[in-house]
């Protein structure tokens, strides 16, 4: 082998990188080849030398608040001063304000149609012409919307009723 070529996969070498059946013939024949060159067994070892520097470098971890730094920073810089930008903008903040207001009253809401669907249901019941409702099985039956009887509160009797004796005056005039 060629040391250009040796030196193209020397890294790969290192690293046990070089797999395979073809590769496994690859790697002797890169062994071979390091065993008698001498700048090549050196690039080699400089390339452990740094794997061995790099091993020992600490990791940095990113800020627990970067992803958020990042958004916030892509939302700023999108700002647009088109209208149908604007119009989108002011749309979705609309719909989250009345999302985050009308999510918590859907149940209290729907409770409440439901009380008002079954209050009426009762009210109905009691209003309909024909049907009684009795609040014990002995108790006598109420119709709300039966006409009014005329009940008489005075001691006279019935036959002394005006109504009657209209017809009777009527009847009894002369005619002219």
């Amino acid at each position: 082998m060629k040391c250009t070529t040796v030196r193209t996969k020397l890294a790969g070498y290192l690293d046990d990188a070089i797999t395979g059946a073809t590769s496994v013939a690859e790697r002797v024949q890169i062994g071979e080849h390091l065993q008698g060159c001498t700048i090549c067994r050196a690039e080699l070892e400089s390339f452990r030398k740094l794997s061995v520097l790099l091993s020992r470098v600490p990791k940095n971890v990113p800020p627990a608040d970067l992803a958020v730094r990042i958004k916030v920073a892509a939302a700023q810089s999108q700002h647009s001063h088109h209208w149908p930008s604007r119009l989108r903008r002011v749309r979705d903040r609309a719909e989250i304000l009345l999302d985050n207001v009308f999510r918590p009253l859907t149940v209290p809401a729907t409770g409440g149609v439901f009380s008002a669907i079954v209050v009426f249901v009762l009210v109905l019941q009691l209003m309909v012409p024909g049907i009684t409702v009795r609040a014990v099985s002995n108790d006598v039956p109420l119709n709300i919307l039966r006409p009014a009887a005329l009940l008489s509160l005075s001691d006279y009797p019935q036959a002394w009723a005006p109504e009657q004796h209209e017809v009777e005056l009527s009847s009894a005039r002369p005619s002219r």
